[in-house]
């Protein structure tokens, strides 16, 4: 039986005579009490984004109805309903009302969570505590998709710079309402932090940027290093902008280099104000800011 089968499309055939030439209406869920997954639901369906539009004829909203209907399908997927069955029915009033019945089923949870290399070699390094997911929980795509990242960034932190995923695979069990998840991880090499490439100066010199860099050559790789570099420079005030990327390649001792790049803030700034004080006419007030800093 084909999903499209599944569907009970209560589209009642009304006469068009029982509405209005111009068809105002409105539209309501029924079946679901989710606000979060309502707001889903809404936001994809074109009966509900284009109700402020009257359509001509009724023939014409129920086509936009059904064309909905496949929406919905894909909204309750998405939240872990993958045996919701949806239907649809017109009342006819001053605005038409347009409710669209679901039946959600029972949640598919999940039921195990896998990551593994493309040659099927499990990444020991890696927890189901990385994935922020949740066993036994409803299988929601997005919390899914989500966990692709969260592994990315857990590599990146212990010592693999150029992870990526391979291929995400979700199997829903209809026979025990579980999900299933796979992540093909190519993790790439283990490396080391290598040379620190400065650009950008123009009167800063360089000793005093390596100055606030957390790590040391050779030291084991780890983006969360980058970012609070990045942080710690500009909370010196010297720069506009601070760009620390990691280089593409390793360098021929297999260490990575890290290249920061800067843009140096005007080094003084100048702050005038007037203000009128009765026994004195007015008074001026002025302030100095110097914000080079020397290495030292």
């Amino acid at each position: 039986m084909t999903q499209t089968s599944r569907y009970l499309l209560f589209a009642l055939t009304v006469p068009s005579t029982v509405f209005s030439e111009t068809l105002s209406y409105k539209v309501q869920f029924d079946g679901i009490k989710e606000k979060t997954v309502i707001k889903n639901l809404e936001s994809v369906c074109d009966t509900v984004q284009k109700r402020n539009f009257a359509l001509p004829s009724v023939n014409l909203l129920r086509r936009r109805c059904q064309r909905d209907l496949a929406q919905i399908e894909k909204v309750m997927r998405a939240e872990g309903f993958y045996a919701s069955e949806t239907a649809f029915d017109l009342a006819p009033g001053k605005k038409v009302m347009v409710t669209f019945r679901i039946k959600p089923g029972l949640p598919f949870l999940l039921s195990r969570v896998r990551w593994m290399t493309p040659e099927g070699d499990a990444i020991e390094s890696l927890s189901i505590a990385d994935t922020r997911l949740v066993l036994g929980l409803r299988g929601r795509a997005e919390e899914i998709l989500n966990a692709e990242e969260f592994l990315l960034n857990r590599l990146r932190e212990r010592q693999y710079p150029f992870p990526e995923i391979v291929e995400a695979k979700v199997t829903a069990d209809h026979d025990t309402h579980s999900i299933f998840v796979d992540y093909v991880i190519r993790t790439g090499p283990k490396t080391k932090f290598g040379e620190s490439i400065v650009d950008g100066l123009t009167t800063i010199d360089s000793y005093t940027v390596l100055r606030y860099v957390p790590w040391y050559q050779t030291q084991p790789y780890d983006i969360r290093l980058l970012e609070k570099c990045r942080q710690q420079l500009l909370a010196t005030g010297l720069f506009a902008t601070v760009s620390v990327r990691p280089e593409p390649e390793m360098d021929i001792q297999g260490q990575l280099p890290v290249r920061i790049s800067l843009k140096e803030r005007k080094h003084r700034t100048v702050r005038t104000g007037v203000s009128y004080k009765t026994d004195e006419k007015f008074g001026g007030k002025i302030s100095w800011e110097h914000r080079k800093q020397n290495a030292g």
